[in-house]
């Protein structure tokens, strides 16, 4: 009877002092504004997701996606940009022919937006125009894992049953 106590004393501190650690979603969005681009033209911006909670020294950014708005003007034939995304592995995305609507690039490395939560974005314009209207990066981050109140209870019952326990043993010995 006193192991099977012990053992649910222990049992009950281990699952008292296990947290869970969740995701985060963060959105930043570059208001570009419809800007016409052509013949090699530029527009670059930083996205920073710190200024939406997130915190470098204590996530990590799991997944991320850039997702740029644009416009086609339909009075040429095709067009052709570039997206720079800084600290990427590969990081010049190819965009053929841009037509109206979304386009949706990976980061195919989070080690900056993880060290800093910023990223670099540059995109080119190199063939034909079109209008870049925005962009919004979303980022999926790890949250510490925080104790809930039943595991604070959890942990402290069984930290009491181990010193009633203790204390019991010990007084029967003197």
């Amino acid at each position: 009877m006193k192991k099977i106590f012990m053992i649910l004393c222990a049992v009950t501190l281990i699952f008292g002092m296990t947290g869970s650690a969740g995701a985060a979603s963060y959105t930043d969005t570059y208001d570009a504004g419809n800007i016409y681009m052509k013949g090699y033209q530029s527009d670059s911006w930083t996205f920073d997701i710190t200024d939406y909670g997130f915190n470098p020294k204590t996530q990590d950014v799991t997944e991320a996606t850039v997702l740029l708005n644009l416009t086609d003007d339909s009075y040429d034939w095709y067009e052709v940009a570039y997206l720079n995304l800084e600290g990427n592995t590969f990081s010049w995305k190819f965009l053929w022919e841009v037509d109206t609507g979304s386009k949706s690039f990976k980061i195919d490395s989070l080690i900056t937006l993880s060290d800093s939560g910023t990223i670099d974005c540059t995109l080119i314009a190199v063939g034909g125009d079109f209008y870049f209207n925005n962009a919004t990066l979303t980022a999926e981050a790890t949250t510490a894992p925080v104790p809930e109140p039943a595991s604070i209870l959890l942990m402290g019952a069984g930290l009491i049953g181990l010193i009633g326990y203790n204390r019991k043993r010990f007084s029967k010995k003197n």
